[in-house]
């Protein structure tokens, strides 16, 4: 299905969507070129370590809201987590009395975004809402902006026997290096 028709269906003319979202849209220029109603919101990875400046400028200037997911960085097991192992984040949180990652989600929150935060465990799910009675400090805000940007990527999915025989590099979008 393309971005034409995949649209076309969640837009049909006689009860439109209103407010459709949509997640790691790669073609949100393309899309937005012949889209008559909008997404709302735009669903990406969003964190610390990988803070898409750019993307989140772009859906400002398009009133498309961002949501962020995989708010503690991603995870891959042959790399360390560039989040929650961060100096900068943990030098914050013994500071504040937080957790790492108490401190990866009021940055998110403090820079205007939404966040999807999971756990399957009750204390963090009790961590992650005790983020909303205190703030960063504009220097604390200003030494996680400037964290080295970093995004970990898998080509298993891509390489591993049995799944694609090849790539179009063309296919690709890279939002921020």
């Amino acid at each position: 299905m393309t971005i034409q028709e995949y649209w076309a269906f969640v837009n049909w003319d006689d009860d439109p969507a209103t407010n459709v979202s949509i997640n790691f849209f790669g073609k949100l220029e393309e899309l937005l070129q012949f889209a008559n109603i909008p997404p709302a919101v735009n669903q990406v990875e969003l964190n610390p370590a990988w803070q898409q400046q750019k993307l989140r400028e772009y859906c400002a200037k398009k009133g498309i809201i961002i949501t962020a997911y995989s708010p503690l960085g991603g995870q891959l097991n042959f790399i360390p987590n560039t989040v929650l192992t961060s100096d900068v984040l943990k030098e914050i949180a013994d500071a504040k009395e937080k957790s790492v990652a108490q401190i990866s989600l009021r940055w998110i929150l403090e820079q205007g975004e939404g966040v999807v935060v999971k756990s399957f465990k009750k204390e963090r799910l009790v961590q992650n809402l005790e983020i909303f009675n205190w703030e960063l400090a504009e220097e604390e805000r200003a030494k996680i902006s400037s964290i080295p940007q970093k995004k970990a990527l898998s080509t298993e999915p891509i390489l591993a026997p049995g799944s694609l025989t090849s790539v179009n590099f063309a296919d690709i979008d890279i939002v921020e290096t």
